[in-house]
């Protein structure tokens, strides 16, 4: 969020394209690709402490971990993929308009998932969500020796 409201993917992405000799490619300009190559360097400085937390953690917190990466994906293919497609069709003005549309939807609703999750996850008074529908917690339940929280669902 912080990104997009600073729009520092897009300033060091300039920069970038400005200091290196960043080529045009299917239609993306050296700017887009200064762009692309910063998003890249937030996921290499950010998802190694993420992955080691998630593989230290209990088994409970890991199956509530899947559905946070599930709306990360999203996420990613919202602001990562759509946003370069977006920038691949840009002379189409339909086109682009329908693509932003869904890139900024699809920030906002994955987004938004996250953080209800977060506060679902928060409001369970036993410490934890389960969604009997995810096929990962009826695992780690069946795994579990402890009596399964109520159903929030």
């Amino acid at each position: 969020m912080l990104d997009d409201t600073l729009a520092l993917h897009e300033t060091w992405g300039v920069y970038l394209a400005s200091a290196g000799d960043f080529p045009s490619v299917m239609g993306l300009r050296p700017e887009d690709l200064g762009e692309l190559f910063v998003v890249v360097t937030y996921g290499l400085v950010l998802f190694p402490p993420l992955f080691l937390a998630y593989f230290r953690s209990t088994p409970k917190v890991r199956s509530h971990a899947h559905l946070f990466f599930i709306f990360f994906g999203l996420l990613l293919f919202c602001g990562v993929f759509l946003d370069i497609l977006h920038m691949m069709v840009l002379d189409y003005t339909v086109l682009r308009a329908s693509v932003s549309i869904l890139e900024d939807a699809g920030e906002i609703v994955s987004l938004s998932l996250m953080v209800a999750f977060a506060f679902v996850l928060l409001d369970n008074e036993d410490g934890g969500l389960v969604l009997p529908f995810l096929p990962w917690q009826k695992k780690a339940m069946a795994r579990s020796e402890v009596e399964p929280p109520k159903v929030l669902v």
